[in-house]
């Protein structure tokens, strides 16, 4: 078997077994308190599918994208402030490098829902009606490609972080399944802390009262700071989708998403 493929169907299973492991896990979990009773599973299997799919394209795309990052960063002089990687001092360095990552995350998703042509991509994301865990990679492919040339640059630019930071952040970042968990769950006074299933959900409303409110991805702080934060109401679950009720039945159809006529 030629090198690159090998390469290619390890960076793959890395991909796909911990995904569908979550996702796995995150669903044995919704059922014990779950914000919708009675999701389709048809939803649910159709995202678990793409899932694979994204997961495949990532591990074919990711060392190029990556490599373009790099010519990207280092053209440009990137990597202005060090950051240390030795002893306390990589604890600041995590808070730091995960804050900047977290605030251009954020930037970049309000991009997503502000652009025509981001917005025609990332509306794949918001058009599952059924909520969940299986959600948090229903991303169109090209988003990995826009986010790999444009956010992680953005802060590589900035701060140079040792490998350590980089893989905590990574570990951090699983977070996303637990903010899409179809989960009646409450942090009470700490709602503003850090985004949970509740948070999250208003996002994803459909309802007018909700549009373009909890953009955060990890920490609240950043819609609190831009205006952009709705607290989450005891009991609150609205619907969610997309107003049109426009949604891909197929993962053929989520592939070609921009493309899909619209009702």
């Amino acid at each position: 078997m030629p090198s690159f493929v090998a390469t290619g169907l390890v960076a793959f299973a890395g991909l796909a077994l911990p995904w569908l492991a979550l996702s796995a896990l995150g669903l044995a979990v919704e059922r014990i308190a779950p914000a919708e009773p009675r999701q389709p599973a048809r939803a649910i299997l159709l995202n678990l599918h793409y899932t694979m799919l994204f997961a495949f394209l990532e591990a074919v795309a990711g060392p190029l994208i990556g490599t373009i990052s790099l010519l990207l960063v280092g053209a440009l002089g990137g990597g202005l402030i060090v950051l240390p990687d030795q002893g306390w001092a990589q604890i600041g360095s995590l808070i730091v490098f995960l804050s900047a990552m977290d605030f251009a995350e954020y930037a970049f998703h309000r991009a997503q829902h502000a652009s025509r042509f981001l917005w025609a991509l990332h509306s794949l994301h918001h058009s599952d009606t059924a909520l969940n865990v299986t959600t948090t990679f229903r991303h169109h492919w090209l988003d990995i490609v826009l986010k790999g040339v444009i956010v992680y640059p953005c802060v590589a630019l900035i701060f140079k972080a040792g490998t350590e930071t980089i893989l905590v952040y990574n570990i951090i970042s699983y977070w996303s399944y637990f903010g899409h968990a179809n989960l009646r769950i409450s942090l009470g006074p700490f709602w503003a802390v850090v985004n949970s299933p509740p948070y999250h959900r208003l996002h994803h409303s459909v309802l007018p009262l909700h549009r373009d409110r909890n953009f955060a991805a990890l920490l609240p702080l950043w819609d609190v700071l831009f205006g952009t934060c709705r607290r989450p109401m005891p009991g609150e679950c609205p619907p969610t989708g997309l107003a049109d009720g426009a949604a891909p039945a197929t993962s053929l159809a989520m592939l070609t998403w921009p493309l899909a006529p619209r009702p």
